[in-house]
């Protein structure tokens, strides 16, 4: 018997992707967002200790760097308006 998610990888012509790397996968996008491995794991039903892990195998340092810094030039920056005297 086939679950909902291997007929629609069938139907999708998706080949050798587990379910559980979809948890994975959002855990790794919960970090790029911001989140930290505290919120991570209560999100995920985790420990922090095997987000801290799975954080450090699988996500660089400067992927997040690079992913806020194109959020950063998505969103106009918020200035101080002057005061007149």
């Amino acid at each position: 018997m086939k679950t909902v998610f291997g007929k629609a990888k069938t139907a999708a012509g998706i080949e050798g992707l587990r379910f559980h790397d979809l948890r994975g996968t959002a855990a790794t996008k919960f970090r790029i967002a911001g989140l930290d491995d505290r919120d991570i794991a209560l999100v995920m039903g985790w420990s922090e200790s095997a987000v801290t892990a799975l954080m450090r195998k699988y996500v660089s340092s400067s992927e997040v760097a690079l992913d806020l810094l194109e959020r950063m030039k998505q969103k106009p920056l918020a200035t101080k308006q002057s005061q007149s005297p």
